[in-house]
């Protein structure tokens, strides 16, 4: 079974907060929080999609994607400077182009980093859950993600 929890409101920019206690692992489970936009004129990806938080079956670190057309490449966002982790690997290069159509990547890959150890599946679990935050900033040109194990979080 699943849940799909689904917003009438609609965003342009702001701040969205996650605390999770736990989150579902195993073969074929797929948690998200993701953010997208689409209309009868504008179908996905046109207006993009933000996954804030993505896990796939037993992984033990959560992914931050972007999803979008031509005209998002982030090969100057660089791993250890503007991230803590590393671009997760594409088909035959880092996945640090956000078109779901980029050449060496999986196809609807986009742009995908790496989450920090502990951010999704048993290991999640198994310290409590903890809280994921995520900055969407058009005027600034950003989208910035944090993480935070149970427990560690500011009062």
């Amino acid at each position: 079974k699943s849940v799909r929890i689904e917003s009438v409101a609609e965003y342009n920019r702001g701040l969205f907060i996650i605390t999770l206690d736990h989150i579902p692992t195993g073969c074929g489970a797929w948690p998200a929080f993701w953010l997208f936009g689409q209309d009868a004129e504008h179908v996905w990806p046109h207006w993009g999609e933000l996954d804030i938080i993505e896990g796939v079956h037993l992984s033990n670190e959560t992914m931050t994607t972007l999803h979008t057309t031509v005209g998002c490449d982030q090969r100057d966002v660089q791993p250890g400077v503007h991230f803590s982790t590393e671009w997760k690997s594409g088909l035959s290069k880092e996945a640090d182009n956000c078109d779901i159509k980029a050449e060496g990547q999986w196809s609807n890959q986009g742009c995908s980093q790496k989450g920090p150890p502990n951010s999704m599946g048993p290991a999640f679990n198994a310290q409590g859950g903890g809280t994921f935050a995520s900055e969407w900033d058009p005027q600034g040109g950003h989208v910035r993600t944090w993480f935070w194990p149970a427990s560690t979080e500011l009062p």
